[in-house]
């Protein structure tokens, strides 16, 4: 796909276009919607680039893909080393960045370094963790699940507990999603969805590694 050059204006434009569809109830992921998702699409690239190439990371990636749905926009690229996939979107007023949990059964293996970038991460905005796997009603007898705020805790908690008691669906634990206002400046987003796709995408390099590490001493 394509890309256009960011700046403030024509970001600002193409979300005033955005919310204006969305006022309009003009569905993005049809023929009315579309040519004003390509266009958010290819500034959502273009930041999303940005992103992968200020990371850093060792890593190769694959050329973007993008799709709408009748109220959002969101393009992925997909890490060859981690085969693993990060998107960044719009959905009603909000922008995200996120990664499904690679190798969430290895949780268990991290040492502080995971939980101290998980907090780091904690600390530059808004980033959580978001849940996928129900928890079974199993579990829900012996814990309130409607209790505690840190993302840490509930990353912990439904890790704990589908291992107890669904240890099938852990591997479909959640994602980890950092999230902007869609007023946030340009800027903002820049700065700090850089953070934010580096700390993700090693968060998912550290589960990654404690996988092929025991991979590889089982092949010893």
């Amino acid at each position: 796909m394509t890309t256009h050059t960011l700046s403030q204006s024509n970001w600002e434009s193409c979300l005033d276009e955005y919310i204006a569809c969305l006022g309009r109830n003009i569905h993005l992921d049809c023929d009315d919607g579309l040519p004003f998702a390509e266009r958010i699409a290819q500034l959502l690239g273009a930041l999303l680039n940005e992103f992968t190439h200020e990371s850093k990371a060792k890593d190769e990636w694959s050329p973007l893909r993008w799709r709408a749905t009748s109220v959002g926009v969101f393009v992925s690229t997909y890490s060859k080393k981690q085969k693993h996939e990060y998107t960044l979107g719009i959905y009603g007023h909000e922008i995200y960045i996120n990664s499904t949990i690679l190798e969430a059964q290895n949780l268990k293996g991290m040492n502080d370094e995971f939980w101290r970038q998980f907090m780091e991460l904690t600390k530059s905005g808004d980033f959580q963790f978001q849940e996928n796997a129900g928890l079974p009603d199993s579990s829900k007898r012996v814990c309130d699940i409607k209790s505690g705020r840190s993302g840490v805790f509930k990353l912990i908690r439904n890790y704990v507990l589908l291992e107890e008691h669904s240890p099938l669906n852990t591997a479909d634990l959640g994602w980890f999603e950092f999230k902007w206002s869609a007023s946030a400046p340009l800027e903002t987003i820049r700065i700090s969805g850089t953070i934010a796709f580096k700390g993700i995408y090693k968060l998912n390099y550290l589960l990654y590694r404690s996988q092929y590490l025991k991979e590889k001493s089982k092949q010893i």
